[in-house]
């Protein structure tokens, strides 16, 4: 597989493959830094995953989209501006 610029190797833009929000796409899990308990999610900083989320909102059927955390990355609150998503849920364990 082609090396992308960021070195990530990746299938070719021209080769075939499945549509997965076309097919139902159900559940994407999002990585993050920090959550809060309402959705919010801090991440590295690029703003790759919020604009991605914005465009499989965009879709009628949307997957959910939620992350796994540990108990120290989950806040009641995190700082988001107006281009940030929150995602639909965040699962960690309660104690």
């Amino acid at each position: 597989m082609p090396l992308t610029r960021h070195g990530i190797q990746q299938h070719s833009k021209d080769q075939q493959r499945e549509d997965a929000l076309g097919n139902g796409l159900d559940l994407i899990i999002a990585p993050g830094v920090a959550f809060s308990k309402s959705g919010g999610r801090v991440g590295h900083g690029g703003g790759y995953y919020d604009k991605y989320i914005t465009n499989l909102r965009a879709n009628p059927n949307p997957p959910k989209i939620i992350a796994v955390a540990f108990n120290c990355q989950v806040m009641e609150e995190v700082p988001m501006n107006e281009l940030d998503q929150r995602i639909d849920g965040v699962i960690y364990a309660d104690d």
